[in-house]
């Protein structure tokens, strides 16, 4: 058996019902593929019991760590949020996997793992089929044509945010925020493969609707990059200048044409520089806002930290307890 080590990054929200016997099997699993692995469980704010049910699971599964972090909301930017929250409270591994407690099967775990130590850096499970309604199915191939078409990435590949990743891609991510984790398979240098998805996502898992995925397509396009907000500016620039020529065309209206409407060249020149004024305020707010996403890593907090009873890895470096 190899001796690298694991480190498991665990997402959860919401899932009191399924959580206990999740991570179970998850412990299980991640047992066979090492015997030095860490599972760092964070929650993302849940209302119900899942952190309690987490809690109580910690005195009889070794080797987990759990993060309780304060309500930061609902999706995509969030999980990636987590992830990176559960990736710096980990202890430096060989490989690291990140995962959805609730939703990912641990069954893909050992594909994934081998994967990465044959020399891949980034192993990304395929996305799994999805419960959504018909509408839901209909804009969503709506959505990836319309991505495709402009030469993107597809979403299904980029929303999958199971994967497990070599020691030099997690040393990546922690030196960037947590947009880098949406955007990790597509970058040059990094060796990433696509593995099929083992075995089913567990029961309860709820029905996607349609403002689920509409969430979700803004939450990556917002997550990930800052284009929106420079194609914002882009927009007001443009409004702008247009502005700026039509006041030029009204007034050379009124000095050419001599009958024109009394009040036109007013209201015009009023309402064009109303606009450019407007749109120049706009594009200075979306270009600041651009600026301060890029300044630093968005805000996260630790409510709470519990581990379990038994930690290999603290035996290992000496650590006797807090």
């Amino acid at each position: 058996m190899s001796e690298t080590s694991l480190a498991i990054v665990a997402a959860v929200r919401n899932c009191e019902a399924s959580v206990a016997d999740a991570l179970a099997k998850l412990h299980l699993a991640a047992s066979g593929i090492s015997p030095d692995v860490q599972i760092v469980v964070v929650d993302m704010g849940s209302d119900d019991a899942t952190a309690t049910r987490v809690e109580d699971a910690l005195a009889s599964l070794p080797d987990i760590e759990f993060l309780c972090l304060a309500d930061m909301g609902d999706g995509l930017g969030t999980r990636d949020l987590a992830f990176l929250a559960g990736m710096e409270h980990a202890v430096a591994a060989d490989i690291v996997v990140l995962m959805d407690l609730a939703e990912d099967p641990p069954e893909t775990l050992p594909s994934l793992v081998a994967s990465v130590r044959s020399g891949i850096d980034v192993a990304t499970a395929a996305a799994g089929p999805s419960s959504g309604s018909i509408a839901y199915h209909l804009c969503s191939l709506l959505y990836r044509g319309i991505l495709r078409l402009f030469g993107l990435a597809d979403p299904r590949q980029q929303a999958s945010r199971f994967r497990a990743m070599s020691r030099r891609a997690t040393a990546h991510l922690l030196r960037h925020d947590s947009s880098a984790i949406a955007l990790l398979p597509s970058l040059r240098g990094f060796r990433s493969a696509v593995l099929p998805r083992i075995g089913d996502a567990p029961a309860g898992v709820p029905r996607k609707t349609v403002s689920d995925g509409a969430r979700m397509a803004i939450g990556m396009m917002t997550s990930s990059s800052t284009a929106p907000l420079r194609m914002a500016s882009t927009v007001c620039s443009v409004g702008a200048i247009l502005s700026l020529l039509q006041s030029a065309w009204a007034m050379g209206v009124y000095v050419l044409k001599g009958d024109v409407a009394p009040g036109w060249t007013t209201l015009s020149l009023q309402m064009s520089v109303m606009f450019m004024l407007l749109s120049i305020a706009v594009g200075a707010i979306a270009e600041y806002v651009g600026g301060l996403s890029r300044s630093g890593r968005p805000p996260y907090h630790v409510l709470r930290q519990r581990s379990s009873s038994v930690t290999s890895s603290r035996e290992r470096l000496n650590v006797t307890g807090r």
